[in-house]
Parts: C-alpha cells; structure tokens; sequence
C-alpha cells in the first residue's frame, strides 16, 4: 500500500446506499480488535493508529507493558468505540467551531472542549453543557450544495490571493475560515461524470489521517499475503494537471494532487516519473513495460477500480508486441523515431511518446533483453485465459474495487485473473476511510494457521480449468512458466481454504478510529427530506450496535473537511438505478440480471459482454405505447468467433443465425426482462400492473463506452477517479450510444446477428498473435466488406495491423496480383494512377482498380493502373530490395525504383519516361493482405486478386 492514500478507493455510494449487498459486519470487529492495545509509538502517538507500520507487531510480553512502545492495558472494545466516537466528535466541532455551517445553525461550541485533556474532562466543561451528539443534532444532514457557494468563494479569494497585499490575505484566511478549522493545502475534485464537479477543502490534518489508516490497512494485506511484501508492487498511478492558486493552495482530481506530492514507493516496480508520463494510455504502457521487465518479481497488482484495470488490461493485449520490441531493444518506445531533441512528438496508434525525462527514467531501468521478449512471446501466445497469471507467476493478489457496479468487470477480470484473488481491501471515499474487507481477516487466520510443513511443499488448489493442481513452487523448484502452470499461493495457503465472499460481494468490517463520526440513514428512508439517522441515545455516541444485521444504510459524516453530518451520495436518487414508476430497481439488481442473461445468451458467456448501461425512456402521456415508460438497456459486445457460435444458433441467442438481428434482440430483451423481474421483485409487479412498458435492448458498435469515457475525460475526470455509468442519465451521453446504435444497425444489413459479430470480430480467446484470429485483420475486412464502410475504423484497424509487427516472409509478397482496396494520401508507384488523390479511398469491385504483382525471385514489381476502366490504364514497371536484410518483422522498409512505364488507351501503347526512387514500408504482411507506409505516412491495403470474392464479396 502506498504512504499516503490515493483517494478515494472505495465509493462508498456503490457500497451502502446503492445496496451493493456491503453487509455491515459487527461481530467481526472482535476478529480484528480482541487485544486491543492502544499504539503508543512516538511516530503514531495521538494519531488513533491500532497497528504501528513503523515497527515489529506487538509480542507475547509486550501484552503485560514490557515491550517498547506499547501500552499494556486492554480495553472493553465497545466502551472503546463509543469513547473513541465521542472524542472524535468533539475534536471536530472544536477544530470547526467557528465554521459558516456550525455558525448558521446555531451550534456553539465550548471554548474549553479544545484545552480538555479527554472526553471525561471536556464533559465537566461549561457546567455540563450539551453532549457533542446533542450539538451535532442541531445540525440537518447536509450535502455539497449546503457547502457549494462557501467554496467558489474560498478557490476566488484564492486566485485573486496577492502577497504583497494585505486585503487580499485578509479576503482569502476570511474565506477559509468561514468553510474550515485548519489550514488548506487544496481543493480535491470529483470527476462530475454523476454531476457538477465538487471542490472539497483537504488540510495536512486530513492528510495525515488518511496515511493512518492506510497504515493500518496495509499492516492487515501484509497479515493476509504475508509473502507479497518480499516482492514488487505493479501500480498504475498517474497524476493529471493540477492548477495552483497564487495563495499555495491546489486544485485538481486527489490522486492527482496526491501522486504529485508522494515520495517514491520502493515496493512499486515503475520509476516515480511514470506517474507523469502525459497521457493515461502512455502511462498504463509504461507501468506494463517496467513490469514485464521484472515479472518474476511481481507478488500484487493493484489499481483504483476493476474498470480502469481492465482498461489497462486491454492495453496491454493491444499493445504487447511493441511492448516486446521495447524489452527486445532495451529501451521504452523504441519503435519511434528519435532526434537530438528525444522521442518524436507523434504519436502513434493511440499512444503519445511520453517526456523525455520520463523515457529517459524508464530507460536507465532498462537493458536489452530479447531473450525475455522470446519467452513472453509464448506467453501472449497462450491467449487471454489466464493471461496475467501467466505473466507473473510470483502474484499472490489483485487489489481493485471490484462492488458496486463494478462487479459487471467480474467476468472480464476472471478471464485473466481466474484464480487468485481479488480485494477490495479498503471502504471510502473521498470524505473519509471507513472500513476494511473481512475477507483479509480470513487470509491472515489462515496464514497464521498454516502449518510449516504446508507452506514448505506447497498445498493443492483448483487449476484455471477446475482440476486438482499443486503449488509450483512449493517444493523449491522454479514455477513452471507455462499456460496450464497454476499460480503460487501465498504461504503455501491454499486460497480455497476457508469460504470467501464472491467476487463482487464484499462485506467491510466499520474501523472505529476514522477520525471521522459515522451516522447510519436506513435505505428505505434515505428519499426523505430529513430522514432519521441511527444512533443508540442523545446522551452518547451513535453505536455500532444500533446497526440491524440484514437492513442496507447510507452513511453520513462528520469530518476532517469541515463537512458535518455530510451524505455520502452520488447524483440522482439515492439507493436506486432505476424508478419509472416507484419501483427503485436497486443498481445491484439490475447488475446481476444483466449478468445472467448475459452468460445464457451470449457466445462466451457474460464475458462476452464488454460494457452495458441503461437509461429511463418517458412516454409521452396519452401515448400508444403504454405505461410511464421503459428501460432501455445497451449492450456493447467483445464479439464472437465462428467457433463459438453453437450458443447463437440456440434458442439460448433468441433465434438462428440468420435470424434478423431486431427478432434476436426481441428475445435477448424479453430474457433480460425475466432476469430482471427475478432480481427486482418491485419492477416485476410494476410491470405486471401495466405501470411500465417491455424492457427494451440494443447493440451498440465497438468503441461507443470508450467515447463516453473520453467524455468525461474531456469535462475534467481522470483515469484515477472515472467509474463507468450504470445508468446513463445526460444527453450527450445518449447521442454517443444512438450514434453507434445507428452504426451497428447499418451494418447488419440483411445478416443475421451471427454474421455481425463476426464482422465485428472479437477474437474470441484464440491466440493473441495468431493472423486469423487478428481483432484488428477482421475488423479492417468487414469495414472493407461493409455497404458504408467508417474510414475512421479501417484506418484505425490498419494502425493496430501495422503494430502487430508479424513477421516478414518476403515470399508472401509474390502469388500473383495484389488490389489496392483502401488508400490515404498517395504512394510513390499511385502517382501514375487513378488514385493519386489526397484523403482516404475505398476502393469497390465496380470502380478503376490498381494493383500490383511482386516477383520476389526477380526483385521486381509490375504497378498497374486503371483510369478510364480497362479501356484506358497505366504501367509502371522497377526493381525492389530490401534496406535491411537481417530485419526479420515488419515494418520491413523496401527501396523501390521506377525505371519505366506504359500508357495502354483503346488497344495504342505509348511508352512513357517515368523514372523515380523512393522507399516503403512493408507494415503488414500474410498471405492474403498487406499494408504499405510511405514515408509520408500514406498507407495503402492490398488483398490477393483470387482472394477477393472470399475476403470482400467481390463477384459474388
């Protein structure tokens, strides 16, 4: 775990208030705190720390006072925590005493509270006064728009800030006075993809709390993968720009701020300049390179959230051959040219060149290894199932916040990850950390329970395909680094050794020492205006035993900040994802439904299903179509390969298939709707009373999520913080998935559904570097065989070929004639021809061709070119070789030289004095298809003469 605490890790709106099944877990507080010992370390005293991560746990004799640094006198737990709740109130409303919201509401509070040693002492203060729970009662629970204006008016006394006025000073500490206690270092912001953009005041104090109890969490990973802490962490941070005020103070996303500031990690296997590496995409690609450099030593993965995970997952699956040719070269982007001046500014296939003082750190860490990229080679080879087992062999967990509505990742991240486990080790949110996974609880008992002689010869535990499989590893050997090797457990504990949770479905144990008071709103009240919190008296603190095993609560906080009584909510409802007519379909319901119908319709199971949301569709009233209104559902598919569909050609897909892709649908929706009807008994009764109409659902074309997420991206929000919509509830949002509804419908054409997940191709868990099953081949093919073919995507599917540097078989470049079916911006042998124009061409059976006939025994090339049909062409014949012969893949750069020509009209031939050099890139290359770059970055696809009917349709 890092030193200081990359927020928030844990949204606390997709645990308690969206019933994303977070129990509240209070018996299990003794399995953490039954010795309890108040930490008296001179680094950690009065910070309200259990566990000091400064030093050795605590020994059998320090329980009697006898070990340094310990205090032995064990307290009543639950005394403890209402003693500790009370004290931590009560700093508050010291520390903010004087704030607009205590202020406003009437809440004074004893001067003599602040100089009070303790609790007992401060409740004699002022002659008895009111308790601090009685004092914070007077206050109504409050959210951002209470503290909204008080905000933008500290930010503009900050940027109006002048030092060497003293009325500007005056304006700015006035401003923070009146929003907080304690001095600011920045304003924190949200990501606004659920609303407006929050700005929350964060002090050193807060800070510093946050460091305690990820001190804490991190002493309980250590405890539960006791092994990981020998090794090396793969993180993905990465800090955004951040805006500095003239008063000091900073604005930005938290992990920015956060990561900007952070010493570096020794535990973190990348340089601490990646983290500002310029782009997200750049970023993720660099922290995969430092990590596929030291892959044995990797023992934890960790990122914020299963969907940023994934994001990096994928592109690290989009990008590993030239990740390969960086470890094969030694050096970070190596496929890019350099000058005197570093890495060139383009960039390439979606990925920037990163700062030269950031590849310049990269590569000091680096050395040639092209024996590594030969061993990953076969590695990616395997596939993706298991994929990231594969490639670190040593790993003993993955970190991420895999509730809420990040459990529809599950699938996804299992197909990588299908055996050790996942954490969502910690519960929060930007306004506090209140809890920590009960699942570590399990791993640390089990790994103090486990038997040296276990740990020593390993222990047996399901293999990826369900079989019995040992530990390698376990008796000394070296792990087997093959596709069917299972992964190390940690301590020779077997992960299946005591019953966990499953993933998604995570209960947190509550951490009484959050230096923050946690009020409870129960769900089914949490509509009201001023709804009732938990709390056991007046004459105490709230309790966690006022807390009901089995009933969901929002939770509300007073804090560090300066936010009293704060709902911890997103925009919109709370508690709900959907409500039409006064159904409140839990997010969790709708996420679990999804889910199963997802695994029995599509090809591959739920993992099939790339990304999803829903949205509410008003009816108009007096409208045809009955009800209130209905639930739209789009679906967004990784595709499927013709070996996979025995399912879609099932009732299982709603029809054969060649069925039509509307009838299809029409059945995916109506089991949808029967899974939701199970998942959400309340929506099943609205729809059986008529009160709404059919679910509906629709496919949207590859890439129409990553838009909306580029949306956010543009408004402000940063990989760290981004948490892909459930429900999409903006019209812009709506306009990216109709837009690629409309696509994907255009498509279809009259092919049933099978045929356009083929067309769209997903690849389907082939082998990552096998050409036929190529994502990037089948898509370029089907825009190609497309009525209206996007050159956007053909242009983009010939950049992600051109990546995959396939070998270099010259002898593919001969068997006959090879057409040019699209082309952007000319290439040398096109001047002559008709299509020698700017832009981006496709070029159809019905239009003038131009083609070309290699001779790899002659060295030579015939060009050919139609101009007015077959009536009218030109030729253009030379000579080729190869600039370097020992170069093995693609891009192969070819020296071309005209040295002649013809001009065929009406059955004349006119000789024509054409004569020219220049040089090419081979960037593609397979039997059937190549891609050639100019050095102007022109490019033009060529397929087989005898191959077109098959590949496009031509003729047929």
């Amino acid at each position: 775990m890092p030193s200081v605490a990359p927020e928030p890790i844990l949204d606390v709106v997709r645990g308690l208030s969206t019933l994303a099944s977070f129990a509240i877990v209070v018996n299990q507080l003794k399995n953490i705190y039954d010795a309890f010992f108040i930490n008296e370390c001179d680094r950690c005293r009065g910070t309200g720390i259990v566990t000091c991560p400064h030093g050795a746990p605590a020994k059998p004799e320090d329980k009697a006072g006898q070990g340094p640094g310990w205090v032995g006198r064990t307290l009543n737990l639950e005394d403890y925590v209402i003693n500790y709740a009370s004290d931590a109130l009560r700093t508050l409303l010291s520390i903010h005493k004087d704030t607009d919201i205590l202020q406003r509401h009437g809440v004074h509070v004893p001067d003599e509270w602040a100089a009070a040693a303790d609790g007992a002492a401060a409740a004699t203060c002022n002659g008895g006064a009111d308790s601090p729970l009685v004092l914070l009662h007077k206050l109504p629970l409050t959210t951002y728009s209470d503290y909204e204006e008080l905000v933008e008016a500290a930010v503009q006394a900050g940027r109006t800030y002048d030092a060497s006025d003293t009325a500007s000073q005056q304006r700015w500490d006035a401003a923070v006075a009146r929003l907080s206690g304690l001095p600011l270092y920045a304003f924190k912001c949200s990501s606004g993809t659920t609303g407006g953009q929050k700005r929350m005041p964060a002090s050193m104090r807060e800070a510093q709390s946050n460091v305690n109890q990820f001190g804490l969490f991190s002493s309980h990973i250590n405890a539960a993968f006791p092994g990981a802490a020998a090794g090396k962490e793969l993180r993905f941070p990465f800090a955004g720009d951040v805006e500095a005020l003239p008063s000091g103070v900073q604005i930005g996303v938290g992990s920015s701020i956060t990561y900007r500031r952070i010493r570096f990690v020794d535990s973190w296997v990348s340089p601490k300049e990646v983290i500002v590496a310029g782009s997200v995409q750049t970023c993720y690609y660099l922290h995969w390179l430092c990590a596929l450099r030291r892959r044995h030593d990797i023992t934890a993965l960790t990122d914020i959230f299963a969907s940023s995970l994934l994001l990096a997952a994928n592109l690290l699956v989009e990008h590993w051959r030239r990740l390969m040719a960086d470890l094969e070269a030694g050096r970070c982007f190596s496929w890019v040219a350099r000058s005197s001046k570093g890495l060139a500014p383009a960039a390439a296939g979606g990925l920037a060149p990163p700062p030269e003082g950031v590849a310049a750190a990269v590569d000091a860490s680096m050395e040639p290894s092209p024996e590594l990229a030969q061993e990953l080679q076969q590695v990616f080879d395997g596939g993706r199932q298991g994929l990231l087992e594969r490639l670190f062999p040593g790993a003993c967990y993955v970190a991420c916040v895999l509730t809420g509505s990040m459990s529809k990742y599950v699938p996804h991240l299992r197909e990588l990850l299908p055996i050790i486990p996942i954490v969502s080790a910690s519960y929060g949110a930007t306004e506090g950390q209140f809890g920590i996974q009960s699942d570590l609880v399990e791993y640390a008992a089990a790994a103090a329970a486990a038997p040296a002689a276990a740990a020593a010869a390993g222990s047996a535990r399901p293999a990826a395909d369900g079989s019995a499989s040992a530990v390698p590893g376990g008796d000394g050997s070296p792990a087997a680094d093959t596709a069917a090797a299972a992964v190390p457990s940690c301590a020779g504990i077997s992960y299946a050794d005591f019953p966990r949770e499953p993933d998604g479905h995570t209960s947190y144990i509550l951490v009484p020492t959050c230096d923050c008071y946690m009020e409870f709103i129960l769900v089914e009240h949490a509509d009201d205006p001023q709804p009732p919190t938990v709390s056991r008296s007046l004459s105490c603190a709230c309790s966690l035993e006022g807390l009901e095993v089995g009933r969901r609560y929002e939770i509300a906080v007073s804090n560090l900040l300066g936010l009293f009584r704060f709902r911890v909510v997103v925009e919109g409802r709370v508690g709900q994802a959907l409500n039409l007519a006064g159904e409140k379909t839990p997010e969790a319901s709708l996420v679990a439904a999804v889910a199963a119908a997802a695994q029995a319709l599509l090809p591959g199971g739920a993992a099939g299903l790339q990304e999803w949301a829903a949205r509410e569709v008003l009816h108009p009233r007096g409208g045809a179509e009955g009800g209130a209104g209905h639930y739209l559902v789009y679906w967004e598919l990784t595709g499927a390969p013709a070996a996979a569909s025995s399912r879609a050609s099932t009732g299982g897909a709603g029809g054969s298939p060649g069925a039509p892709i509307a009838a299809v649908l029409a059945g995916w929706a109506e089991r949808l709707e029967q899974e939701v009807g199970r998942c959400a008994p309340q929506y099943r009764a609205i729809r059986q009373e008529g009160s709404v109409a059919g679910l509906q659902l629709k496919l949207v074309a590859p890439g129409a999520f990553g838009e909306i997420r580029q949306l956010a991206f543009s408004n402000g929000a940063t990989a760290a913080q981004y948490k892909p919509p459930t429900v999409v509830s903006k019209p812009a949002q709506w306009e990216v998935l109709e837009r690629h509804r409309r696509r994907i419908e255009a498509r279809a054409g009259s092919n049933g559904l099978l045929g356009l997940l083929q067309r769209w191709g997903g690849g389907g868990g082939g082998s990552t570097s096998s050409q036929g099953a190529s994502p990037a081949r089948q898509q370029l093919l089907s825009e190609l065989r497309s009525a209206q073919p996007d050159k956007k995507l053909i242009w983009e599917a010939c950049v992600a070929l051109m990546e995959e540097r396939v070998p270099f078989v010259e002898s593919q470049l001969g068997g006959g004639p090879f057409h040019a079916v699209f082309t952007r911006g000319p290439l040398l042998w096109q001047l002559w021809t008709s299509q020698a124009k700017q832009g981006s061409r496709v070029t159809t059976a019905s239009e003038n061709q131009a083609w070309q006939d290699f001779d790899p025994a002659a060295k030579t090339v015939v060009n050919f070119g139609e101009l007015l049909g077959s009536q009218v062409t030109v030729t253009a014949s030379g000579s080729y070789r190869a600039a370097d012969e020992e170069q093995q893949r693609c891009p192969k750069l070819v020296l071309a030289s005209i040295q002649g020509g013809a001009l065929n009209a009406w059955g004349l031939q006119i000789p024509l004095p054409i004569r020219g050099e220049g040089q090419v890139e081979v960037a593609y290359l397979d039997p059937d298809m190549r891609v050639f770059r100019a050095t102007n970055g022109s490019i033009s696809v060529q397929v087989r003469q005898d191959r077109l009917p098959e590949l496009l349709g031509w003729g047929s």
